[in-house]
């Protein structure tokens, strides 16, 4: 843990008499202190789950799952009276922060800011601010600004991964006065609200694409111009499999596929390359090719290659490529991109332990495939310039947040000062 120990310097920053500990550089004025002395920490406890009567209540109970880095207004289960009277539970008052001290190594270290009146389970630490000394939502930043310490500090020493109580009632804090910390909390969630509006958008924008692609890629709505039956078809026919070998190894480039970035050289997702030299074995995947990994593709591990023009794949991929004549490739990537795809695949799914779709799977899978390539081409440019929309604003958002960062690394060290 790090250890509270003052030591201050000689030495001027911005004209003002600054102090050096161990948490770093301070204005002199600012006081180190531990989250115990904002208020007396405590966990709460989970009910019984066998006993019935004591969910489906009115009375909120936080879980590290409702935890969000920022405000608790609602939580996704409930208790009853009768939990609160028969448990150990106590009730924690509107504007105590939360601390996630273990339920999975992603969830340790978030923290919520409670503006509801609730209880929480036994992986939360919890404490009240009283607004006397200490602002809540500046508490809550620097909380935020140190969650990936809270990470080196669980998987440091420990056999699961976790922080105690005892590491939340020690861990330190920078304390200016109550009316800069209110100061730099109401800068930093200006912040937090254009990051909010952005987040909201995107969501939005998302709705809007599986609107339309669950009326589009059905034929339910055709777009002006286009008429005739819609029918459901099988892939079978309209793709077929590619089983090219890197014979020569001349092919270097080793790709995986993810289900979030899609194609990405291998070294970048596991930090090194874990392919032997001899790459005879690999299977090439080019340009405008679809590749998948059959045990991971229900959780959206399948993608259409162009960014590179070939690469190669683990001899366990499945690579294959549409008949062009009959099926663009542009028009099955949002497709196979959608819950369309994945409602589908369930029933196509075979082994006992690691289910897996094969190519014979994937061929069953059946969709509205419009008979004119050109319908095909306008309603894959409609999706696809949605996907250039949302990629945008993830990128405006990806930089509200580096902005933030930035801001949090200068006023939560009094590097730059607010006016009070």
């Amino acid at each position: 843990m790090v250890q509270i120990k003052d030591a201050y310097i000689k030495g001027t920053r911005n004209n003002e008499t600054f102090q050096r500990n161990s948490l770093g550089v301070f204005p002199k004025e600012w006081k180190l202190k531990k989250l115990s002395d904002v208020g007396k920490i405590s966990s709460g406890v989970t009910p019984l789950r066998s006993n019935e009567e004591f969910f489906g209540g009115k009375i909120p109970w936080v879980k590290t799952t409702d935890l969000n880095n920022s405000f608790i207004l609602d939580t996704e289960e409930k208790i009853t009276e009768l939990a609160l009277k028969e448990t150990s539970l106590k009730m924690v008052q509107s504007n105590s922060i939360l601390v996630a001290m273990y339920g999975g190594f992603n969830q340790i270290g978030r923290t919520g800011l409670m503006k509801i009146n609730g209880t929480t389970n036994q992986a939360l630490s919890s404490f009240y601010v009283d607004e006397k000394e200490f602002h809540s939502e500046y508490i809550l930043h620097w909380l935020n600004s140190f969650r990936g310490y809270w990470k080196r500090l669980a998987g440091s020493s420990r056999k699961d991964p976790n922080i105690t109580k005892k590491d939340v009632e020690s861990f330190p804090i920078m304390q200016p006065v109550y009316k800069e910390q209110k100061k730099i909390a109401s800068v930093l969630s200006t912040w937090d609200k254009a990051i909010e509006l952005k987040g909201n958008l995107i969501k939005q924008k998302k709705e809007q694409k599986k609107g339309l692609i669950q009326r589009l890629l059905t034929g339910k709505v055709r777009l002006p111009g286009w008429e005739g039956k819609v029918k459901q078809v099988k892939l079978k026919g309209f793709i077929k499999e590619v089983k090219e070998r890197n014979k020569e190894n001349k092919v270097k480039r080793i790709l995986s596929v993810t289900n979030s970035r899609g194609f990405i050289n291998q070294s970048d997702q596991f930090g090194r390359q874990i392919a032997s030299e001899d790459l005879t074995s690999y299977k090439v995947v080019k340009n405008g090719q679809f590749a998948y990994n059959p045990s991971r593709v229900n959780v959206g591990s399948i993608d259409l290659l162009n960014q590179f023009d070939e690469g190669l794949l683990s001899p366990m991929y499945v690579i294959f490529e549409t008949r062009q004549d009959k099926l663009l490739p542009e028009y099955i990537y949002h497709f196979l991109k959608s819950n369309l795809f994945l409602n589908q695949m369930g029933n196509l799914l075979q082994g006992s332990v690691r289910q897996s779709l094969s190519y014979d799977g994937l061929e069953e899978i059946k969709l509205f495939i419009p008979n004119d390539l050109n319908e095909q081409r306008e309603i894959s440019q409609i999706l696809t310039l949605l996907d250039k929309e949302i990629n945008l604003l993830q990128r405006e958002l990806e930089e509200l947040n580096n902005q933030k960062i930035g801001l949090m690394q200068l006023l939560l060290t009094g590097k730059v000062r607010v006016k009070v």
